[in-house]
């Protein structure tokens, strides 16, 4: 009897194994290649609850790196940004700011939830979710952080793929940090705050899994191709690359 539960255990723990093998991401699959010099403008925005889900391969990273962000709207200052770098280094986090007026007190400032810096050379899941009370942060399917925020973001209809916002400057130059140096694969955008089984679901599908039927905005990135694949509320991206 010991024996064969023995021998139970032992095959259990293969098959985990094998399963794990088969569904973990390598370094061997591509993606959409970000040289630190190449991003991305799409022209839509999210001014209210969102979710932003990507696998990502940093293939340098020199405390910084920021993988997306929306641009600064006119009159409230309302942003947020995925990644590493600017207010805070060595770290992913998402961050949320806002420039409003909350229970008539005027509030500035930014909101992060951050986990440890994903390191370079092998591909990880990184989700951020914002429903306009909180702000979390998910690597490789689990939540890692979140924070409470009272900020709104508000609709500037500009997102950045690969670089910090445009608006963002420092002695009149974008600086260093702004720009992601790796790859990117299956970029999604959903304009609601996805929960923990949802983000749990498609971190199993693994890298190139299928984005779920609600998704707003999907780029596979399955290829050095940026734009081939992108699908906005089901019709091609309005989608420009930028080289600087």
């Amino acid at each position: 009897m010991k024996k064969f539960i023995f021998v139970l255990i032992f095959v259990i723990l293969l098959l985990l194994s094998l399963a794990y093998l088969l569904l973990a991401p390598t370094s061997k699959q591509s993606g959409a290649y970000f040289n630190g010099h190449t991003y991305l403008l799409l022209n839509a925005s999210f001014p209210g609850n969102f979710t932003f889900f990507a696998w990502v391969y940093y293939k340098s990273f020199n405390g910084t790196g920021v993988i997306a962000s929306q641009g600064i709207s006119e009159g409230t200052h309302s942003t947020w940004y995925v990644g590493a770098g600017g207010e805070v280094s060595n770290v992913t986090a998402c961050g949320v700011f806002s420039d409003e007026r909350t229970e008539g007190n005027y509030t500035a400032g930014w909101r992060f939830a951050t986990a440890p810096f994903i390191g370079t050379g092998s591909w990880h899941m990184i989700a951020c979710t914002y429903n306009k009370s909180y702000i979390s942060i998910y690597i490789d399917g689990k939540l890692v952080n979140k924070t409470a925020t009272p900020y709104r973001v508000f609709g500037a209809k500009i997102i950045e793929i690969g670089k910090r916002t445009s608006t963002f400057y420092i002695n009149g130059k974008i600086p260093t940090f702004a720009y992601f140096n790796g790859y990117l694969n299956d970029v999604q955008f959903y304009n609601t705050s996805l929960n923990s089984s949802e983000i749990y679901t498609l971190y199993m599908r693994g890298l190139g899994g299928s984005p779920l039927s609600n998704v707003a905005i999907y780029l596979p990135f399955g290829s050095s191709n940026f734009t081939s694949g992108c699908m906005e509320y089901g019709k091609p991206c309005n989608l420009s690359i930028v080289s600087t």
